[in-house]
């Protein structure tokens, strides 16, 4: 049986700013899952990246009406894995989610990721829908939207080591994390 793991997931990019706190070292266009367990490096990489997105300091983020950042979700089965498409964002993980409906929800491009549901219930990724040996991962239907759910579990824990991030770094902890609630869709029902 396959055994499949879908995660969000922070495209790094490189920083133009120094933050005023520690980062992680990763090369830029590779992924940092975010969940419960990242650390404060991997915390301080997200802050930093959302903070320069936003072009503000992270202390004045909640003045913002949205933030966006570089990332998605990653998914992986039978030994591939299906990275975020160029130009998506954490903030329309949930999109992936119109896949269960018989939608083609927009991943990103080059490489241009695809979600198809076949008539099968399964549900087919392609790394890259322009080519038509690309890489695939086909999950069934019943098992994506536990997926999806355990995405938004781990974005809800996430959310909390922000928290606690923001409170050791002295950032107002509870509007920081009502503004990335609201923008990248963290805690709410699928």
């Amino acid at each position: 049986m396959t055994s499949y793991g879908l995660r969000a997931v922070l495209e790094v990019q490189t920083l133009e700013t120094t933050p005023a706190w520690p980062v992680a070292a990763c090369e830029p266009y590779t992924f940092v899952p975010l969940g419960e367990d990242a650390g404060d490096a991997e915390i301080g990489l997200f802050m930093a990246m959302v903070s320069e997105y936003a072009d503000v300091p992270a202390d004045l983020l909640a003045e913002q009406e949205a933030l966006t950042v570089s990332g998605g979700l990653r998914l992986t089965g039978g030994g591939t894995t299906i990275v975020p498409g160029c130009c998506a964002g954490l903030e329309s993980w949930r999109d992936w989610a119109l896949v269960l409906r018989g939608e083609t929800p927009w991943l990103g491009h080059d490489p241009h990721v695809a979600a198809t549901l076949g008539e099968d219930g399964i549900i087919r990724v392609r790394q890259d829908a322009g080519e038509p040996d690309s890489v695939h991962v086909d999950v069934p239907a019943a098992v994506f939207l536990d997926l999806l759910e355990g995405v938004r579990a781990d974005l809800t824990g996430f959310l909390g080591a922000v928290r606690a991030w923001a409170g050791r770094h002295g950032i107002a902890a509870d509007p920081l994390a009502a503004i990335l609630d609201s923008s990248f869709q963290m805690t709410a029902p699928l």
